[in-house]
């Protein structure tokens, strides 16, 4: 019993260890790259969309007691049915909001200071890169309430290494915006690579 919480925990540990260099990689190589007034660019838009990130955790937080219990039960069909709605919903709304932030970007962002208007782009990026990363949220909550715990872990690697390709390419050229559209792409081959993964292991427990 206590190796099986060790296999586990190792899986969760490591996560947290990729998920903060990922996090921390665009301001690091923007300092290297550029200055302190693009960091400073990069870092408001950053926390202009953090918000969104909170109420995507909450989302799937709140979706895996309930997959988590189907997965037990073997209900794949059910599971994909609240699946498939929960992330109608959660695109929804992340479109919406994204939506709104790109139509307001410059004005939002000259109301904080009017030197980070030059941020806009960045933050035009990173708003839709949420809403790729409110899916991502809940396909991990379905892969986790299928026991694996380690394919999150991978894929969390697969994204330092793609995040890690688009801003050594982008950053150099772009700045700023160039780390926004990274992150932008990475979460979208994330969503990706979890949707495929969510339903091959939806169509094994429909088959059984």
């Amino acid at each position: 019993h206590a190796w099986r919480i060790f296999y586990q925990g190792v899986p969760v540990g490591l996560l947290e260890l990729i998920v903060v260099v990922y996090s921390r990689l665009g301001v690091f190589l923007l300092e290297h790259y550029g200055n302190l007034e693009a960091v400073g660019k990069y870092y408001i838009a950053i926390k202009v969309t953090e918000p969104l990130l909170a109420i995507a955790g909450a989302l799937s937080i709140s979706a895996y007691p309930v997959m988590s219990r189907l997965a037990e039960q073997g209900e794949g069909s059910e599971m994909r049915r609240r699946f498939l709605r929960y992330a109608a919903r959660s695109a929804l709304l992340s479109c919406s909001i994204a939506a709104l932030l790109t139509l307001l970007a410059e004005p939002l962002l000259g109301t904080i200071k009017p030197e980070y208007v030059g941020a806009a782009g960045a933050l035009v990026a990173l708003s839709w890169a949420t809403v790729f990363m409110f899916q991502n949220q809940l396909s991990t909550s379905m892969i986790n309430s299928f026991g694996k715990f380690h394919y999150v872990t991978g894929f969390a690697a697969m994204n330092l290494g793609i995040y890690l390709a688009f801003s050594l390419a982008l950053i150099p050229r772009l700045g700023v915006l160039g780390a926004g559209l990274s992150t932008f792409g990475t979460e979208g081959i994330n969503a990706c690579v979890q949707l495929v993964t969510v339903f091959l292991l939806l169509r094994r427990v429909i088959a059984r």
